[in-house]
């Protein structure tokens, strides 16, 4: 391999472990903030004052929760991008579940 080469191939494995880097920082934020909410939930729940709140509070944490888990979620499959990329492999779009659309027949009304 020649210079130049090396130099190419420097420089693309040092973005690709940015990148990567760049991707654990994100997990390790959205993992953070799940701990978060689970110790505040466990804070409102078997804390001192946990019998004065009501009992629509409890669920407050659990979609703070949801949405950690889905940037959470969203930090691991750009991980598992970066990875198959840095492998020279073609990432493949994750499989999810959109659900059934309905189903409108033309000759049908409303």
């Amino acid at each position: 391999m020649e210079t130049a080469d090396l130099a190419r191939e420097n420089a693309l494995l040092k973005a690709r472990l940015a990148e990567v880097e760049a991707t654990l920082a994100e997990t390790q934020e959205a993992n953070r903030r799940l701990q978060d909410i689970l110790h505040a939930a466990q804070r409102e729940k078997f804390g001192k004052r946990s019998e004065k709140l009501s009992p629509d509070q409890f669920n407050l944490p659990l979609e703070d929760a949801e949405l950690a888990q889905g940037v959470l979620e969203a930090a691991q499959e750009k991980a598992e991008a970066a990875l198959q990329r840095a492998r020279g492999e073609t990432p493949r779009k994750p499989a999810r579940n959109r659900g059934h659309l309905p189903r409108i027949c033309p000759g049908s009304s409303g």
